[in-house]
């Protein structure tokens, strides 16, 4: 079957806005980002210590995430070595591809010059400078959301025949389902438009069995791509999707509309004031974006997902970053509707006040000398952006020294986030950490890969985060305090970390009996008396 569209960038300048100019103006915002994490001054938060750890034990998954997030750090550290800045060096590495997938984009469905100002407003939106600095699986979600992107609108502006980019498709779904399960919107979005608009089922030649191979190709490729990490959860009783579904946590009381009044608001931080703005006045003005095949695939990317994390948000929560793939459709939308509605001029403020913020958590992640302090400025409590950073490496550091004069003597630890900087700052690297998991459930990835195991004798070095850590201690027969130790000082209250020398492990069913004093106490430190 030959199609009649044209190639939508056949007739756009040559020269100006070009490729080149993309590639000069994203190479420097990247290259910007790669030199301040040559100085980065802050260390890996919980999460950061927790997927590099997932990257020394290749699977094809892990508890609460599929495994492309560790893939890539394993990749990075393959490179560049073990520290903090080549852990995190892959990020803004991924935004600079997905802003060239922006920039390819909106060059074809509009023109070169709103191609070039989508790329940029994209990679300097708030929240992808901030991301920027950290190692999670969003970079790569929206990597691929991207990749996804551009492979559709090569297939629908008629420009290329054959199934090759139906197969890039798939290769991007099936990434972006190992990077994140919230990858499943974009599939879902591209089904409503082919379903909803026969223009769309025409550009994409599907007519006729034979013109639903295309996108069978795709969804056949993607879920070959996925299916070893589907397998994995089948073989680990699918504990990364309950982890997944428990997230939306919607159970209870399920009307909150001032945590959906606080996710829309943290929107105009992430995607930035102008841009969410417009981008909900568009969305509103259904006639306008309804007559244009364009802007229904753009809304057919942005409005679903949206949509549907608001009503979490309002019958539960939502994270600000959980709709974060949308700001990929969503830039080129709102670019489109300022440029070629005439309001270049808010654009371009846009494209400054995003520069400005840029900037500032760039310096901000180069300049940390304290806790909650930059360049010897303390930021007032609650609005230090990486307060969340600080301590891990100083509990590291005083760990290392009581493992020191403790020779061989195993660590244990109660919390997830404690024994994953565990694993990181403590020196040398320990292998011999373990996870507190008294009962069958598993809370967390190290209950599932490092329990200690329910066998009487041994010595731990106990490392636990409530004051009172009887409900473990009882466990032994005896239980020598060590140290107290306070985590992030500088945020709004600090974790305070108890070590404890405990030997003589009874096993989880064996205790010694509480005396008045000592309370009975459940993992997680709150106390039956």
């Amino acid at each position: 079957m030959t199609r009649s569209f044209p190639d939508t960038s056949a007739s756009l300048p040559a020269g100006r806005f070009g490729l080149r100019d993309a590639l000069l103006a994203l190479g420097a915002v990247t290259a910007l980002r790669l030199l301040a994490l040559a100085f980065y001054g802050l260390y890996l938060y919980p999460d950061e210590a927790q997927y590099w750890s997932w990257s020394r034990d290749f699977a094809f998954g892990y508890f609460s995430k599929p495994p492309m997030v560790a893939w890539a750090i394993g990749a990075a550290t393959a490179a560049c070595g073990q520290g903090e800045a080549c852990i995190k060096a892959w990020v803004p590495l991924a935004y600079f591809v997905s802003s060239l997938f922006v920039y390819g984009a909106a060059k074809r469905l509009y023109s070169a010059r709103v191609g070039f100002f989508a790329a940029l407003a994209f990679i300097t939106l708030p929240g992808i400078s901030f991301s920027s600095f950290i190692a999670s699986t969003d970079p790569l979600l929206i990597l691929f959301w991207a990749m996804a992107l551009y492979a559709v609108t090569r297939i629908a502006d008629g420009a290329t025949g054959g199934l090759g980019w139906w197969a890039v498709l798939g290769i991007a779904i099936g990434g972006g389902l190992l990077s994140k399960y919230a990858m499943a919107f974009l599939p879902l979005g591209l089904a409503l438009w082919l379903a909803f608009d026969p223009e769309a089922r025409a550009r994409c030649a599907i007519s006729g069995l034979r013109g639903w191979t295309g996108p069978l190709l795709a969804l056949a490729l993607g879920a070959l791509i996925y299916l070893p990490n589907l397998i994995w959860n089948i073989q680990s009783a699918f504990v990364t999707f309950a982890h997944t579904g428990s997230n939306a946590n919607l159970r209870g009381d399920l009307f909150h509309p001032a945590r959906l009044g606080s996710f829309l608001a943290s929107q105009f931080g992430v995607f930035g004031p102008i841009l969410f703005a417009t981008l909900l006045v568009a969305a509103t003005r259904i006639g306008r974006w309804c007559a244009d095949w364009r802007t229904r695939l753009l809304a057919s990317l942005v409005l679903p997902m949206l949509l549907a994390i608001s009503v979490i948000a309002l019958l539960s929560r939502a994270n600000a970053n959980w709709i974060a793939p949308v700001y990929v459709a969503g830039s080129i939308w709102t670019t489109a509707v300022l440029l070629d509605g005439g309001r270049r001029v808010l654009a371009v403020a846009s494209l400054a006040l995003h520069l400005v913020v840029a900037a500032l958590i760039g310096i901000l992640a180069v300049s940390r000398d304290g806790p909650g302090s930059h360049a010897g400025i303390a930021l007032p409590r609650g609005t230090d952006l990486f307060a969340h950073h600080d301590g891990w490496r100083e509990l590291g550091a005083e760990i290392s020294a009581i493992r020191a004069r403790l020779p061989g003597v195993p660590l244990l630890a109660d919390d997830r986030m404690v024994l994953a900087e565990l694993l990181y700052y403590v020196r040398p690297m320990p292998e011999d950490v373990f996870a507190w998991r008294p009962t069958a459930r598993i809370g967390h990835h190290y209950d599932l890969t490092r329990p200690l195991p329910d066998r009487p004798g041994g010595d731990y070095l106990l490392v636990v985060l409530h004051e009172d850590p009887w409900g473990i201690t009882r466990h032994f027969s005896q239980a020598s305090p060590l140290a107290r130790i306070d985590v992030r000082p500088g945020t709004r209250q600090a974790l305070r970390v108890s070590v404890i020398h405990a030997r003589g492990f009874f096993g989880y069913k064996a205790a010694r009996t509480p005396t008045p004093s000592q309370p009975s106490e459940t993992r997680k430190g709150q106390t039956d008396r």
